[in-house]
Order: structure tokens, then sequence, then C-alpha cells
């Protein structure tokens, strides 16, 4: 396979997992859908949709949804506590003109941080965000990205590190033709993959 539309990604010539990886972004991506929680994530998507067209606002029913579907828990109490005018920020939030702006207000509302507002970006803008996870954030890692170390137990991220991540799914969205949030849902099922030894990528 020829690899010269790689030589710029983060440190010098790609490594061989990540070669693989793209010749096999598909399974990846297959293997995520097979095991995505689909009902609650249409859904959600669906809603984001609305939001974005402007049809609908996201609500705190909405958000403990996609607290639910992303398994962040601890946040919900976090929220309710700090939340106040919560709609009216997450309005400003959106509304930015900039991708970059709508990660970084959204990250200043009380409760929330990169993960979250990544998962209710992606909702909206599937075309330019992708969710933000450790196993993800690992999958890079060993795909030859300079990254930090996060425990595994999840989060830690900050802002920076986040715009970083979303530039990266960004730059092998344009490599294997697919949305950043299909980027970041195959580096999951791959990351995954990997785990638990079903599948095993030379590094």
């Amino acid at each position: 396979m020829e690899t010269p539309h790689f030589v710029k990604i983060d440190r010098g010539n790609p490594s061989p997992a990540l070669v693989d990886f793209v010749k096999e972004f598909n399974t990846f991506l297959g293997y995520h859908k097979e095991h995505e929680q689909a009902s609650l994530s249409e859904y959600l998507f669906k809603v984001g949709t609305q939001v974005k067209e402007g049809k609908k606002t996201w609500t705190k029913s909405d958000l403990n949804a996609i607290i639910r579907w992303r398994k962040l828990q601890p946040l919900r109490r976090r929220i309710e506590q700090g939340s106040v005018n919560l709609e009216k920020q997450l309005h400003v939030a959106l509304t930015q003109p900039e991708h970059e702006d709508r990660l970084t207000t959204m990250c200043r509302i009380p409760g929330f941080g990169p993960v979250l507002a990544c998962a209710l970006l992606t909702l909206s803008w599937p075309e330019t965000y992708g969710i933000l996870g450790n196993p993800s954030w690992h999958a890079l890692r060993v795909l030859g990205f300079d990254l930090p170390s996060k425990p595994y137990s999840g989060g830690g991220f900050t802002v920076a590190e986040a715009l970083k991540y979303q530039g990266i799914l960004k730059t092998l969205g344009r490599i294997t033709t697919a949305l950043p949030v299909q980027v970041a849902d195959a580096l999951h099922a791959f990351y995954k993959i990997r785990d638990s030894q079903l599948y095993f990528v030379a590094g």
C-alpha cells in the first residue's frame, strides 16, 4: 500500500498499525455498529439534527439520555447543581460560528467537560466532531500518535487535548473518506477488539 498521504500525520511516517487500521477501517466500523446501543443513539442523533436545524433545544431530559448513552452518570449531579440557565448557555455555545469555539464555550458550562461536550456536539454535527472517550484516545496512541496517557477509568481530558483529538479525527477522515464521527467509532472498535484479543494488529 502506498502511503505518501500519511507522511505529514503527527510525527513522521505512519506506524504499521496505522496503515493496517486504515486498510481494515470498514471492518472496525461494522463491528462498532453491531455492538452500539442503536435505538438510543439513533434517537439522540435525530434530536441533534433538530437542534442543528433550530427546531428544538437540548433539554435536561436529553442531557440525561446522553449521559446514560455515554455512561457518564457521575456528571448528572454536577450538571443539576450548576445548571443555571442551562438551555441558554447551551444555545450560546451551539451558535458560535467556529467549530473550536463551540467546544471551548460548551466546556465552560458548569458540570460540562470535553467528553460530554464532544458527545453533544457530535450529535448535531457528526460531519465535524466525533465522540471523545478513553478507548478511542488510547487507540490513537497505539496507532502512533503523540498523545499523553489517560487513566482508563475515564476522562481527564483538557479542552486543548479535545481540540487536538478532533483535528486528528478530521485528518483520518480525509484518508478513510469517512466522517469524524465514523472515525471515532472505528477507533473505539479497534481498541475494544485489540483489548479483548479478538483481533491482532501488528504495531
